[in-house]
């Protein structure tokens, strides 16, 4: 029997979550190199670049090599924080901010395990945004991507098809296809995972 999206969604968040700490560990760890090679050999970042990530909630993957090396390129690093959590379509604004400054961040109307910048730091015209790390339950091999149903990056990745999209995900998240999707959803141009990395366009 075919899952629907409600039932995948569920089974794949339960797995992530009830992963035990050795093996959230060692996926994390490997991600994280994934990653970290993938931004050196794919988009070569460097001093002035702006680029959009996003705060991990604690079941999801955290890079901390990766954003090292990305201050250390003097690359720009702008945060979402979601404008109105009863309407998507008005969207996300983006704001500079450091991970590691705690005055910077506080915690999501939506969420409270999720971080989200301060109003008052620097705001981000999207336009100026070069790639964007965008969070996801689970991928296809076609870069398909299902969220977590709020819809507020289907909408941001719509408006500014520009941009590269970039996910990362264990293997357990990834799938030929998706349930659900509708063919005007934005896909990812790039998913990182254990087994290797998937190109889906030829943005650089």
């Amino acid at each position: 029997m075919v899952a629907t999206a409600a039932h995948l969604r569920a089974e794949v968040q339960a797995r992530r979550k009830g992963l035990d700490e050795s093996e959230r560990a060692r996926i994390q760890a490997f991600l994280d190199q994934q990653f970290l090679n993938f931004l050196k050999q794919e988009l070569h970042p460097r001093r002035g670049q702006l680029m959009g990530l996003y705060r991990p909630l604690p079941w999801e993957w955290s890079v901390p090599r990766t954003t090292q090396f990305l201050r250390e390129c003097g690359v720009l690093m702008a945060y979402p924080k979601m404008r109105d959590p009863a309407d998507r379509l008005k969207g996300m604004s983006w704001h500079l901010a450091d991970e590691a400054d705690p005055s910077h961040w506080r915690s999501s109307t939506r969420l409270k395990a999720l971080l989200e910048p301060h109003d008052e730091l620097p705001k981000i015209d999207p336009t100026r945004i070069h790639s964007v790390w965008v969070p996801g339950v689970a991928f296809s091999k076609q870069g398909e991507r299902m969220g977590t149903g709020g819809g507020f990056y289907d909408v941001f990745l719509s408006r500014y098809p520009h941009l590269i999209s970039i996910a990362l995900a264990a293997d357990f998240q990834v799938f030929d296809s998706l349930p659900g999707q509708r063919p005007d959803e934005p896909r990812m141009n790039y998913l990182v995972s254990e087994t290797g990395i998937f190109s889906f366009s030829g943005k650089e």
